[in-house]
């Protein structure tokens, strides 16, 4: 589905997992990851 200013579409972990790290490695205080139960995450795996 496109829109004005995204596009919607299902996740495929193949082709989004590397873009969607990128933007989640931006955290340089580490606040997003302040409630996740996990550590943050060093490399992607796929």
């Amino acid at each position: 589905m496109k829109g004005y200013y995204c596009q919607l579409e299902p996740l495929k972990p193949g082709r989004h997992a590397q873009e969607i790290g990128t933007v989640l490695s931006k955290d340089p205080d580490g606040a997003r990851w302040t409630y996740m139960p996990m550590e943050e995450f060093t490399t992607i795996n796929v």
